[in-house]
């Protein structure tokens, strides 16, 4: 299964972001403190269900906001497969 896209919304430091990823080797680049570990950490949630970091639903929302956005799609032989998860004060 290939991660084709992912599309994130209040979710910790990133206010929106939409990112597709190619088939090959892909690389997050960027500064310190701009959200590159905020996108495997969504990456991980579609993956595992929960947070490689351990955090509460709580601390992966943006703050002053009530919910986060998550939305994936994947390429896989079989065919294509939409994700969605909505992170509310404490509810997934």
């Amino acid at each position: 299964m290939i991660l084709a896209t992912l599309e994130l919304a209040q979710f910790r430091n990133i206010a929106s972001a939409n990112l597709s990823f190619g088939k090959g080797f892909n690389l997050l680049v960027g500064a310190n403190a701009q959200g590159k570990t905020n996108i495997l950490e969504a990456i991980a949630l579609f993956a595992h269900g929960r947070s490689f970091r351990g955090a509460d639903i709580h601390d992966m929302i943006r703050f002053g906001e009530g919910e986060a956005r998550l939305q994936a799609t994947t390429e896989a032989p079989q065919g294509n497969d939409s994700w969605k998860i909505i992170l509310r004060d404490g509810k997934k």
